[in-house]
């Protein structure tokens, strides 16, 4: 936290301090030595936005992890940015949109790899029972 500016001026210290202190005996008790991590793509990415229309019992962590299985390896990252209930979708019911950032590691993405993952996306919501909006 930030040291009073009392006790820094008590130093002779007249600028903002901050004091952070680490128990490296406990941090160095924790599990570590194995680093997970993907290596970064050369290669650009492709994002693709699908909004489905959805009944209330299916919950969007369910529709998510459908969205990520179906993408497969050449989703990146996988964001819910929009939650809508009103005119233009049935009642007890709410359209949800994701946007699917798709990458390879090795090669640029083609339409027909960016269609792939649409098509099995809906499919994946479909056995859900969530619909593409249109």
């Amino acid at each position: 936290g930030e040291v009073d500016p009392d006790v820094a001026l008590a130093f002779g210290i007249d600028e903002r301090v901050a004091w952070l202190e680490l128990d490296l005996d406990l941090l160095l008790a924790l599990p570590h030595g194995l680093v997970r991590f993907r290596r970064v793509s050369r290669f650009p990415s492709s994002d693709l936005d699908l909004a489905f229309a959805t009944p209330d019992a299916v919950t969007a962590v369910a529709l998510g992890d459908a969205l990520r299985a179906a993408a497969g390896e050449l989703l990146v990252d996988l964001q819910l940015f929009d939650s809508y209930r009103g005119d233009g979708v049935a009642a007890g019911g709410r359209s949800l949109a994701w946007r699917l950032r798709l990458q390879a590691p090795d090669r640029t993405l083609v339409d027909a790899d960016v269609a792939g993952v649409r098509d099995a996306g809906i499919t994946a919501a479909a056995a859900l029972g969530a619909s593409l909006r249109g």
